[in-house]
Order: structure tokens, then C-alpha cells, then sequence
């Protein structure tokens, strides 16, 4: 295949009589190009047809799919389409490497769980909504979330530890690169199953500033926190009937709890008391 575009006359020998009389048969004007094809006949037509696919590629909008090379003159010219699918073959300069059977069973049964399985399963197993599933597993963080469920954890609670919690940390200005799943894992497997949001929040924090984990007093009963609620109302009678006493109180109890109840268990509590 000759392209009008090339340099007819030093790399085929064309004169410029035979340029010219070439464009008077094909009927080209000054702006014309043209290709010649030498080979049979049918191989010159699919060429042919080839060239005229590609013409019409180029007057489409969309850029073309091929290699070009790049001009001295700042132009580029057209070398060779890019590959597709149907010119992969296998690699030439290295050896085939035979596969052992027992291998690709063993790779078969233990094929990594796709995300719409995981996050449906989460959904089932776990109790939790779909999005919250889909943010753990796109999080990366969705086997430290199972581990820590099954020491006996309430799912919303490590969810809430794994995102929300270490952000918060992380906006008081704490660096959090020190604190990795391996650490979190401990600060749950060291953890009383009840204890409270605050107790877990100040344990992240510390684990990221010093890399240790502070040692975990048992959470304290409803009974227990009942009689330090009532010893602090009544240590406290002048906050009563004012309009934000369960403010004053919640701040008195959540100081002498330590972390080891809820804040909500503790609010809901109070307001009993103070009835």
C-alpha cells in the first residue's frame, strides 16, 4: 500500500510524470490524496475497503484509536492501529509455566467473597442497613468490623469506632497513622462487651497518641449506675428545678462513671430520677 502522503519520489522512485498522470486517471484535484495497492485481487479489495473504513474514521469526531508518530515539524503521521483484544498472544521471550491441578483447586475454593455477596450477607447477618454494609466494605475495613462483632460487640458501635469516631479524633488534630487494625483489634479485644462510646473514644485516642492501650475496668450495671445517679442528685439538690438540670447532673455522673456507662443509658436515667 502506497500513500500519496509519503515521499513518492525517494522511497519509490516515482517521477514526477508518473505522480501526475496517477492523479489525472484517479481525477484528483490539488487537494486530493490517493493510495495504490499492488497485490491480487482480492486481497487488494479487502485493503482497499480497509482504507475506506478508515477514511470514514477519520472524518467522525471521535479521536481515532492508532499509534502516530511524532513529526520534527510538529505534525504527526499515522504508523499502525492500536492493539484490540484479538492481538493479545502469549509472551514470546518467556517459558510457559505449568500450573499444577492441586493448585487451582485449592485458589478455586477460596476465591476472595465479591462485595454485593459481602454486603448482603453483612445486611443479613449483622442487622444493619445496606448502606452502612457498603460503606464498610468499600472502606477496606470490613474484616476488622467481623472480628470485632464476634468478640460480642454491637455492630453499630465498631461501625461508629471504624468511621465516625477516629474522623472526630482526627478533627481534634490527632495524627491516626499510628493507630492500625491490628491496634483497634486489641483496644476491642481488651474492651468489656458494654462498654460505653466514651470509654472506647478516649481509648482510640490515647492508643494513637502513645501506640498503647489503657487498661479497661468491667462497665458498670444499671444497678450500680442507678445508686451513683441517686448519690449525685442528692449531693446536688440545688441543680433540681432549674431549666437545665439534667445538664448539671449529666456532666456530674459522666465524671464519676468514668466511661463506664452510656450516655444515653445515663440521660434516660436521670431524667427518671429527677422526676
Amino acid at each position: 500500500m502506497i500513500h500519496s502522503d509519503e515521499d513518492l519520489k525517494g522511497r519509490y522512485n516515482f517521477s514526477e510524470e508518473e505522480i501526475k498522470k496517477i492523479k489525472s486517471v484517479l481525477k484528483c484535484s490539488d487537494k486530493d490524496a490517493f493510495i495504490l495497492i499492488g497485490d491480487k485481487a482480492d486481497i487488494a479489495r479487502k485493503a482497499l475497503l480497509s482504507a475506506v473504513s478508515r477514511a470514514n474514521m477519520e472524518m467522525q469526531i471521535t479521536v481515532p484509536k492508532e499509534v502516530r508518530k511524532a513529526e520534527e515539524d510538529g505534525t504527526t503521521t499515522f504508523l499502525r492501529p492500536l492493539p484490540g483484544a484479538a492481538r493479545l498472544y502469549p509472551e514470546t521471550d518467556v517459558l510457559p509455566i505449568k500450573v499444577d491441578r492441586g493448585i487451582l483447586k485449592l485458589l478455586k475454593e477460596n476465591l476472595p467473597e465479591l462485595w454485593e455477596d459481602k454486603i448482603e450477607r453483612f445486611v443479613k447477618e449483622y442487622k444493619i442497613n445496606k448502606d452502612i454494609a457498603a460503606q464498610l466494605v468499600k472502606s477496606g475495613k470490613s474484616d476488622l468490623f467481623e472480628c470485632s462483632v464476634k468478640l460480642g460487640f454491637d455492630p453499630n458501635l465498631v461501625f461508629r469506632v471504624l468511621t465516625s469516631m477516629i474522623s472526630e479524633i482526627e478533627d481534634e488534630g490527632i495524627k491516626m497513622d499510628g493507630l492500625t487494625d491490628e491496634l483497634l483489634l486489641e483496644i476491642f479485644k481488651k474492651s468489656p462487651k458494654n462498654i460505653s462510646k466514651e470509654a472506647l473514644y478516649d481509648a482510640l485516642k490515647t492508643a494513637a497518641k502513645t501506640g498503647k492501650i489503657e487498661t479497661f475496668g468491667t462497665g458498670l450495671s444499671d444497678s450500680d449506675l442507678k445508686e451513683i445517679i441517686k448519690e449525685i442528685i442528692s449531693k446536688n439538690k440545688d441543680a433540681l428545678g432549674k431549666h437545665n438540670t439534667t445538664s448539671i447532673l449529666m456532666g456530674e455522673v459522666m465524671k464519676a462513671v468514668k466511661g463506664k456507662a452510656d450516655g444515653k443509658k445515663i440521660a434516660e436515667m436521670l431524667k427518671e430520677e429527677v422526676k
